[in-house]
Parts: C-alpha cells; sequence; structure tokens
C-alpha cells in the first residue's frame, strides 16, 4: 500500500513516527501472524495467502501449471509434445487473466504476490536451495553470452545456433504442412515423429564429403553446416544479408553480462562466417543430424522466418530478401534475452535438461514442446490486423509486427517496494523496505524496472500482454477498462470487486470479447481443427483459411460478427468471468442485481439519453418481461435503419 494513497497508511505511517503506535501484548502474535516476513520470503518459503480473492486467483492460474510455461499454448496446435507441460491436455485451457479492482493497491499486491510465488515454484521443481535474490537478473550469470578466450577467440559459437535465421532450414520441413498431410490422412502428429521426419530430410541436406578432419569432435559444426547449406543453396541472398550496410554481427552491442570486452556477438558471427567459408573444422558430431533437426523446429529465427515467410509470400515476395531475415534475427535475439531471465533457464533446465554449456540446446527443446511454430504463426495473424498493417507494403508490415514481437519479449522485470513492520511493544518502520520482483504477473501502471535502467511504461505492459509471452496476469484499476483491447491472449475476467453499474461492467469484459480475440480463435480452431486446411495452398495463413470457412458456415441471418467477433463452434471455449464474492457478502446480494441491470443495458445500448432509459426500465422492475424488440436497436452490420 502506497503511503500517499490511503488515509489509513499516512495515518498509521504519522503514528509510528511519532512513537504512538502501541501494541498492547495480546496482540502482537496476532500481528506477526499476519505481516510479510522478509526473512521467510528470502529463504522462498510459502507465502500464507491471508485473502480468498488471492487464493481464487492463484487457483485460477498457477495451480493450472501455467507457472512451467514461458507462452500460452496455441490454439491451433501442430503436434502434441507428449510427456512436457505443453502436451498435458489441461495446458490447452491456459488463457491469460486480466483483473480489475476498485482499490488502487490491490494490483500492486496481485503483480507482488503472483510473481513470487510464480518464481518460488520454479526452484522448488529445481530442487537446487535457491533463494530469492537468487533469481535476479544482478545475482545470476546469463548462459547465453558471448564471451572470448584469452586469445580474443570466441568461446561460446554454439550459441549462435538458435538465433541465426537458416533459409534452408526454413523451407527443409514446414510443421504445418506435416500437420495438415497427417490429418488428412486422420492421424495426428506427436513431436518425437516431426524430430525424426526433420532428422531424415537433415540427413539429405548435410554434404558427408565436408565432415571434417581429425578424429576429435567439432562442435562448431552445429553453426557451420547450417550456413554451408545456406551458402550453396541460397548464395547471393545469404551472401547480400551478411554483406548489407547493417549486418547481423552488427545487430548486438557489447553487453556488460557477456564478459567479452567489445563486440562479442559480432566476433563470433564473423567466426562463424568465416568458417563456414574456409570449412576449417574438424570432425562432425555424431548427433549433428538430431541437432539440426531441432533447429529445424525450434530454432525461434528459424521459426520467425518461416511464419513471416508465410505472410511474405501471400502479398508477392517470393525467396528471402534481407529485411525478412533481418526481421527473424531480430526476433531470434528477443528470444535469447527472454531465455537468459533468470526464472526462464532454471525452468528450462529443470524441465529439458542439459549442462550449462549445452543451455542452447535445452532451448530448442523448450521451444519445440510449446509449439513454438504454431504460436508465432497465430501471433503474427493476429498483429498483421490489430496493428493496422494489413495494407501496407511486405517490408513495412513485416518489420512492424518484428518490432511488436521484440517489444512484448523483452519487457524487464519490475520492482514493487513495500514498507516492512517490526512488531513489538510499539509498531515500528522497518528500515529496509520488502521488495517484490515482478514478471508473472504485472499491473497496468509503470513501475521502476529491476535492472536500474529507468521505468516501465503501462504502454509496454499492455504490448507484453497482448502478447502470447509473459505477464500471464495483469491487474488494473478502472484505468485499464475503457478504450483499450487486451483480448488477443487474454479471454478471463476477474472481477476482484463488482463495479456499481453495468456500463462499467460491460467496459470490462469488452477488453476481451473483440474481434478475432483469444476465446473466438479457440472456438474456430476447436471446431474445424487442422483437417479443415487440407486443401489450402502450402505455406499460406492457416488462420486466414480458418476464418474464411468459419464464415460459410453462418446460418441464415447470421452476419459479419460471425465468425469473427462471436463464433460458438462446439461450445467448449467461452469467456471466463471470475467474481469472487463471499458468501453472505453485500458483493453476492448485489451481483443479481447488477446482472439484471446488465441485461437491461444491453437492450438500450443504442438508444438516446440511454442512462434514463436504463433508470426507468429498472425503477418499473419488469426487467425480466420486457419486449426486447420493442427497445432494442439492431446495430449489426446490413441491419434496416
Amino acid at each position: 500500500m502506497e503511503r500517499d494513497g490511503y488515509v489509513f497508511k499516512r495515518d498509521l505511517v504519522e503514528r509510528i513516527e511519532s512513537g504512538a503506535a502501541g501494541v498492547s501484548e495480546d496482540r502482537v502474535a496476532g500481528l506477526r501472524g499476519a505481516m510479510l516476513k522478509s526473512s521467510a520470503l528470502a529463504k522462498f518459503d510459502p507465502c500464507d495467502l491471508q485473502n480468498s480473492r488471492l487464493r481464487a486467483l492463484v487457483s485460477a492460474v498457477l495451480d493450472r501449471d501455467a507457472w512451467k510455461l514461458l507462452w500460452i499454448p496455441p490454439s491451433l496446435p501442430y503436434y502434441t509434445a507428449f510427456g512436457t507441460p505443453y502436451g498435458d491436455p489441461a495446458s490447452s485451457a491456459i488463457t491469460k487473466v486480466l483483473v480489475f479492482s476498485n482499490w488502487r493497491f490491490v494490483p500492486r499486491a496481485i503483480a507482488g504476490l503472483l510473481s513470487y510465488e510464480t518464481e518460488r515454484r520454479i526452484a522448488e521443481l529445481a530442487d537446487e536451495h535457491l533463494r530469492y535474490e537468487d533469481l535476479s537478473s544482478r545475482s545470476r550469470r546469463p548462459l547465453l553470452t558471448f564471451s572470448l578466450d584469452e586469445q580474443g577467440e570466441p568461446r561460446d559459437l554454439n550459441h549462435l545456433v538458435p538465433l541465426y535465421p537458416s533459409p534452408s532450414l526454413c523451407g527443409l520441413l514446414d510443421p504445418l504442412e506435416a500437420a495438415k498431410h497427417a490429418a488428412a490422412e486422420g492421424r495426428t502428429l506427436d513431436h518425437k515423429t516431426l524430430l525424426q521426419m526433420a532428422s531424415e530430410r537433415v540427413a539429405e541436406l548435410l554434404p558427408m564429403s565436408q565432415s571434417g578432419r581429425g578424429e576429435r569432435e567439432d562442435q562448431r559444426w552445429y553453426g557451420v553446416a547450417m550456413l554451408d547449406a545456406d551458402l550453396r543453396k541460397h548464395t547471393h541472398e545469404t551472401r547480400d544479408w551478411f554483406d548489407q550496410r547493417l549486418p547481423w554481427s552488427s545487430f548486438v552491442e557489447a553487453n556488460s553480462d557477456d564478459n567479452s570486452g567489445e563486440g562479442g556477438f559480432k566476433i563470433h558471427a564473423d567466426k562463424l562466417i568465416g568458417l563456414a567459408s574456409s570449412r576449417d573444422c574438424g570432425k562432425m558430431p555424431e548427433d549433428i543430424v538430431r541437432v539440426l533437426a531441432k533447429v529445424t523446429l525450434g530454432s525461434p529465427a528459424v521459426v520467425a522466418l518461416r511464419s513471416f515467410r508465410r505472410l511474405a509470400l501471400s502479398q508477392g515476395v517470393a525467396g528471402y530478401p534481407a529485411w525478412l531475415l533481418d526481421a527473424a534475427a531480430r526476433v531470434g535475439l528477443a528470444f535469447r534475452t527472454l531465455f537468459s531471465q533468470p526464472d526462464a533457464t532454471i525452468l528450462t533446465r529443470a524441465l529439458y535438461g542439459g549442462r550449462e554449456e549445452r543451455y542452447w540446446e535445452a532451448m530448442l527443446d523448450h521451444c519445440i514442446a510449446g509449439n513454438l511454430q504454431a504460436v508465432m504463426d497465430e501471433h503474427v495473424h493476429v498483429l498483421r490486423e490489430s496493428l493496422g498493417v494489413a495494407t501496407k507494403p511486405p517490408e513495412e508490415t513485416i518489420k512492424r509486427i518484428a518490432d511488436e514481437i521484440v517489444l512484448g519479449m523483452t519487457l524487464r522485470a519490475t520492482v514493487l517496494r513495500v514498507d516492512d513492520f517490526e512488531v513489538g511493544n510499539a509498531l515500528k518502520l522497518a528500515e529496509k523496505q520488502i521488495s517484490f520482483r515482478c514478471r508473472g504477473a504485472l499491473r497496468f501502471d509503470s513501475d521502476p524496472g529491476e535492472d536500474g535502467g529507468g521505468d516501465t511504461r503501462a504502454d509496454q505492459v499492455r504490448v507484453a500482454f497482448n502478447s502470447p509471452f509473459r505477464p500471464f496476469v495483469l491487474a488494473s484499476t478502472a484505468v485499464g477498462q475503457e478504450g483499450l483491447d487486451f483480448h488477443l491472449w487474454c479471454h478471463a475476467i476477474f472481477h476482484w470487486n463488482l463495479p456499481s453499474n453495468p456500463v462499467d461492467f460491460e467496459q470490462r469484459e469488452g477488453r476481451v470479447h473483440r474481434y478475432k480475440g483469444h476465446v473466438v480463435r479457440r472456438s474456430v480452431a476447436s471446431a474445424l481443427g487442422l483437417a479443415a486446411l487440407g486443401d489450402t495452398e502450402v505455406s499460406s495463413d492457416p488462420w486466414e483459411s480458418l476464418f474464411s470457412i468459419a464464415r460459410t458456415l453462418r446460418e441464415d441471418g447470421q452476419n459479419d460478427l460471425v465468425p469473427y467477433w462471436v463464433f460458438n463452434g462446439n461450445g467448449i471455449f467461452k469467456i471466463r468471468r471470475y467474481i469472487p464474492a463471499l458468501p453472505l457478502s453485500r458483493e453476492r446480494a448485489a451481483l443479481g442485481k447488477l446482472r439484471a441491470a446488465l441485461g437491461a443495458y444491453r437492450i438500450v445500448f443504442g438508444q438516446p439519453r440511454q442512462e434514463d432509459l436504463l433508470a426507468f426500465l429498472q425503477s418499473a422492475n419488469t426487467i425480466g418481461d420486457l419486449d426486447t424488440q420493442l427497445y432494442a436497436i439492431d446495430l449489426s452490420p446490413g441491419a434496416p435503419s
């Protein structure tokens, strides 16, 4: 609770500072039990959530194992990753949650405590006896760095493997086309089958005559083989990209966490280019086919390139122009930022294994398990329309989409600080505040970043929430309930408090019930599935095709609200409404009246002086007997005037 936010807090602080905040002996134990304990939080001890609403929110989000995911699962998965959190059938129901409260301190409490509980569960899964400070970006060394040895030579060449947008691997195997083919035959794919398919094609791609020299395996071949294939199969496009004014090697400035002096990334990228040209490497590793199969399906840069190329092909752009590779490479680097976050690193290693020096491969395994290609295809589709770039030239369209993806993925953790109290004969303010690091849940506001690099603005938080990536929970006061869209990856509304009138209630839920929202896409995908895409063009946008097919299924009398705003499908997915009103509370009693008023509001929407008409209908106490046709105005497309 901010000191300047509530009279109670200001009065309490004044009494403490004046020495007038005495505590009777019989209340000491109770007060201590209700306080947050900084020593317990530092050890990642479970936090007693002494609030039923907060426990309900944790149950709705974390108890569904959303904390094991780095992104929301796709609405149309191309395959099943059995044995992973993304392959759990329950994960298909996970969506982001938008929380509204009338009280200013609630978003702070939600952001801090839910983020803490998310990290606590991750630390418990890792079983490394981690402390809270161990998940700070300042305390933990990133694993995807570009360091140099004593001679100035690259140490981490394989860290480029998930970041390089290889045209050869992009075109080698498209998970969407493989899934469409399997669905046409009545089969479903799993990730192991798809990896086997990719391995067979990678084996054909590699020139075994270039297997290297010597008896010792040279793991630099993982990246060299990718670039070598591109220089052979896409010679001009690859060389043009590396020779352009702003080459790939200049994409990343030197970072203090790289421990590499100036230009660590550039030195690594230049070394890779040189090795691909000279092929001066040792023996190819025995697992190179398996590893490059993983790169084909899970490399963020290759996945982004495949999604962007679908869009480019639909606008008549052939091949792999430099600006297309630029966009994919920038998204790849954004994934480096995501997987370098301490909680993501610990979670990925706990779930997908791997030694520190092979963390880049665990990153690929995580991306494959998470059906990243399906997620990226879906996200690119919705961004193209939500950003208003559908009619722009292809280069501008894809650049804008890449910018939005990068902005949503590179949001820094924020820090919320709360006062700590010492309870004895008198209540005292502790010298040091309690700091909460917020990643899994955020409040819709500007807060200081964890790394001290300036505030994270509310508009950046909105972009991140409108991506499939974290945060999974966004808490807001009334400031977020009008004129803003939060529907791209969210169809759950949590009403911490009930609003006082139906207008505010409708405004809140309207934030997630919008054009091609998450619930609409899930309904379309579950009703039609991959089998409906059997006759669509190769490398075409699957979501454009699905909505076109769904449009043909409209019943007589239905308009363009179906399927873009409303699509019931098989009835599995709906807007989720959480109202954690306590039994016998005032809110529970008011809920019935608010629902009735909401129905009346929807009837009079669009009428002149609708507030007066609504008040009349409510005072008449005849809402249940209303002739809806008498009062309603049909605002649907094509309605008669």
